[in-house]
């Protein structure tokens, strides 16, 4: 008799043990904010340090969460929290911030999907 309480409290612990830890793996966090792209032609810069100091900058405007501007391309790539800035105030900000001129960047599409120009090139090529 004592045997079976002393297997039967072992394995309910061993149970209560596995329950609590995989619990604690399975929990979630709060949701995850949803944050758009957006890609801007910024004109204007002369030098890569004025490009480096301008990504600074905007990273650090409220809402955005990262900016990354391509040198050659001249291409601006923002990412942000849509409820705390839109998309239509982006441009005069960074034109502000740079002392640039700032467009919207637009792709060419296939088949509906924005995507690069390279990439549309590579497309065609090997597509079949």
């Amino acid at each position: 008799m004592k045997k079976k309480i002393i297997l039967s409290l072992s394995v309910l612990s061993i149970a209560l043990f596995g329950l609590y830890y995989w619990q604690a793996e399975h929990r979630y966090g709060p949701p995850i904010k949803n944050i758009h792209l957006v890609a801007f032609d910024v004109n204007g810069i002369s030098t890569p340090n004025d490009y480096d100091a301008l990504s600074l900058n905007v990273s650090k405007i409220k809402g955005v969460t990262s900016c990354s501007i391509n040198e050659q391309s001249k291409i601006a790539a923002i990412t942000f929290y849509p409820d705390l800035l839109s998309a239509s105030e982006l441009p005069a900000l960074i034109a502000t911030l740079g002392n640039c001129s700032v467009q919207l960047h637009t792709y060419e599409k296939i088949n509906g999907c924005p995507v690069n120009v390279w990439r549309s090139w590579a497309h065609q090529l090997f597509s079949i």
